[in-house]
């Protein structure tokens, strides 16, 4: 008899939650299928863009072994080639940009992902973990500003900004190496 009757009254709450449940689910299912197309258009996007480095890779490559391959009559218009295909790379502010991007993309991930392992850890460590988030941090302020920056500017300042890139990833990379990332 007490079965029954607390069967009888807790049925209706369990059909709830069930129904909330389902809902829930179908409203998860409906996020992932979105979060997929995303996904897909944003891998498309990377694989393209890596073609693109790959191809730029293999050009300077092929050219600069054509260059070391050239007999003497050919040399000054098989160099003037290389020079000019040089210029160019040196210059493209297209990979200048994809690559301060993808350093500010992966940058955003780690912070994250330390930040998401520090909740764990003892208050001491939690601490110099939060310093050298704040450190990642700052790093990514500079980044974002040298985007901002550097789609702006003209070519004429490719090299400092290239080498100013580059000192920075180092910086990053050393901060994230000494916290065993």
């Amino acid at each position: 008899m007490e079965k029954e009757k607390y069967l009888k009254q807790t049925e209706s709450k369990v059909n709830k939650l069930i129904g909330d449940f389902q809902e829930m689910d179908e409203a998860i299912r409906k996020d992932i299928s979105k979060n997929t197309e995303k996904l897909a258009g944003k891998i498309a996007e990377l694989e393209k863009k890596q073609s693109d480095v790959i191809k730029k890779r293999d050009e300077l490559t092929q050219e600069f072994e054509n260059l070391k391959n050239v007999t003497s009559e050919n040399w000054d218009k098989t160099k003037q080639k290389f020079d000019d295909l040089m210029k160019k790379m040196e210059e493209d502010r297209d990979s200048v940009l994809q690559y301060a991007e993808l350093l500010v993309n992966q940058l955003t991930d780690k912070i994250k992902e330390i930040e998401t392992s520090t909740v764990d850890k003892s208050s001491e460590v939690k601490e110099v973990l939060n310093k050298k988030i704040e450190e990642l941090m700052s790093s990514k302020g500079d980044l974002q500003e040298k985007l901002k920056t550097i789609k702006n500017e003209s070519t004429d300042h490719w090299a400092e900004t290239k080498k100013w890139l580059k000192e920075k990833s180092k910086s990053v990379k050393a901060t994230l190496a000494s916290i065993g990332e």
